[in-house]
């Protein structure tokens, strides 16, 4: 959902003097989750520390044609590892900083609502197996949303789209076109 989305972007970059005060790199990217850190030679370099974003929605209709729905956020902060980490030996010390990391950041987006959502509430969160050379850590979110503009919409249409009928034309039949110039042959 957008909204929301968008409001975890402005939060985190609202953030970033707080960031910076308890000895953090602020959040640089926050993006689409399109799996960008599990295959990162697929997709275009991102800068670190990132969150990525990805929302499930279950709607229903009520009376006037608002929707509401419970939506289940996740985000996915990625940071990146020293050499030793990637190889499974991790230090005490570097442990210890990455998840005071997404400590900080979980503490900016739990709570956080907007005019069309409820608060986040945290549900879950984990470690997410990654390519050498970063750290994951997943955490989902629920909140309460509403969506008003279906009803916006009832203004230009004026039936629902299950109650369009669709009336099929049959096709003229295929005549090439005469072409003046080079003609291609086509050997194959």
């Amino acid at each position: 959902m957008l909204p929301i989305f968008t409001a975890i972007k402005e939060r985190l970059n609202s953030v970033s003097a707080k960031f910076n005060a308890a000895g953090f790199p602020a959040v640089k990217h926050v993006d689409l989750d399109k799996g960008q850190y599990l295959q990162p030679e697929l997709h275009e370099i991102f800068p670190l520390p990132a969150v990525f974003y990805s929302s499930t929605v279950d709607w229903s209709t009520t009376p006037g044609n608002v929707q509401k729905g419970t939506a289940i956020i996740e985000t996915v902060i990625v940071l990146q590892s020293s050499a030793s980490a990637a190889y499974g030996s991790s230090t005490l010390q570097e442990a210890e900083k990455v998840l005071a990391y997404h400590s900080q950041v979980h503490k900016y987006l739990q709570g956080l609502k907007g005019v069309c959502f409820t608060s986040l509430k945290r549900l879950r969160s984990g470690d997410v197996p990654v390519a050498a050379g970063f750290y994951a850590y997943a955490t989902t979110y629920q909140c309460e949303v509403t969506d008003s503009s279906t009803h916006l919409l009832s203004d230009y249409v004026e039936e629902t789209m299950d109650d369009v009928v669709v009336t099929r034309k049959p096709l003229e039949p295929y005549a090439p076109k005469e072409e003046t110039g080079f003609i291609v042959d086509d050997v194959g």
